[in-house]
């Protein structure tokens, strides 16, 4: 999937997440390079998993491990659209494969 593309369809299963260009995060990246996804840390993955997309700023875990209980599923779900998850520079950021 492209830019685009990719954005519609975090809007369609995350409809809380704020969905910003990269290049809003940060002048090191060109528009439409990369996603910010600004409020991660306040969305969690679906309704019986309450764990946000993003802890890293909340302190909030899992009594397993956050990256495995949700960033591994939600890194799994962006990879299927051809694009993968990183929590680098303390926020969540997603890149083209």
């Amino acid at each position: 999937m492209n830019f685009n593309e990719i954005t519609v369809a975090l809007e369609k299963r995350f409809p809380t997440l704020q969905i910003k260009c990269g290049s809003e995060f940060s002048k090191d990246y060109k528009p439409n390079q990369a996603i910010w996804l600004r409020n991660a840390s306040s969305v969690p993955y679906t309704n019986k998993d309450t764990n946000p997309l993003s802890a890293l700023d909340s302190g909030i875990y899992n009594n397993k491990n956050y990256d495995i209980d949700v960033y591994i599923k939600f890194n799994k779900w962006c990879n299927k659209k051809g694009w993968y998850a990183s929590t680098e520079e303390y926020t969540l950021m997603l890149y083209k494969i």
